[in-house]
Order: C-alpha cells, then structure tokens, then sequence
C-alpha cells in the first residue's frame, strides 16, 4: 500500500499508487494459490469478474468493505452471507485491466484491500474515488494476522 511505479499501465492510472497489499502463496509461481478465507462475518456486495474481484462488508461493527482481487475462482456470489473462514475462492493472476493498459500479468496473488466503513464500493469510479480506502497493514497487524518476514 503506497507510492510505487512498476513501470506498468495501472500504477500510471493511480497516480502511481498502490491502493491495497499484495500477499502470495509461497511457489505458486503463476498457478492457482491457495484458498481466500472470509476474514470475519462478510455479506458479498460486488463481484468484477475481470479482475477476478469480489466485495465483501462485514455484517458486525465496524463495517469495513474488503476487497479480494485477482482470484483465479470465485465460490462466492453477490447477496451471499459469509462467515469467517469460509472460502471466497482461490488465489490468482487474473487482470483483464492490466492487460488492457498495457501491463503483464503478475505472479499469482491476492490483491486485498480495505474500505472505511460507510463508503459503498458498489459500481464506484476506481481510478478516480479513492478517498474510502485504508491502508489494510496496520489493521491486519492490530488483528494479529500480518507478520513480517
């Protein structure tokens, strides 16, 4: 999460900003990951199959919107009521927008990212409306699920 410029299309269009964090299934290489599990209770409000994207906002305060991106397989569908550590799908390399701009596909991953409370990802501008997004590392680390190596 932060400033970055791989030289590829997407970081070009947000403003050389990296809106989530990036987290790999070690030697996956560009084969499917490992599972996405369901961080805590979640209701799915969007899916962006191009992307391989879903949406999910928590059902219990606060209600942050996380976002699971570039998933090889969905298991999960919009409407869907989750509970924490069920699966969401399967880790991947999927960006029909990267590819779009120019860019490669990159090693397999999660792409996750993490939305204030309130603010509804539902159809909204992605290179233009970032102000709901929040930097997913230091509430990973109060939660006790990011360490560092």
């Amino acid at each position: 999460y932060g400033p970055r410029n791989l030289g590829n299309g997407v970081d070009a269009a947000n403003g050389g900003f990296h809106w989530g964090v990036d987290v790999a299934t070690p030697g996956a290489g560009y084969n499917p990951g490992g599972p996405i599990i369901a961080p805590t209770d979640l209701v799915i409000i969007e899916e962006y199959p191009k992307d391989g994207c879903v949406w999910g906002t928590a059902t219990a305060e606060p209600k942050f919107t996380f976002g699971f991106c570039h998933l090889h397989s969905e298991q999960v569908s919009v409407g869907q009521e989750l509970k924490r550590g069920d699966v969401i799908g399967v880790e991947g390399n999927t960006s029909g927008t990267i590819l779009e701009m120019g860019g490669s596909l990159p090693g397999t991953h999660l792409h996750l990212e993490i939305y204030k409370p309130g603010f509804d990802t539902r159809n909204f501008a992605w290179y233009s409306d970032r102000s709901g997004n929040l930097d997913p590392e230091p509430l990973l680390k109060a939660k006790g699920a990011w360490v560092s190596q």
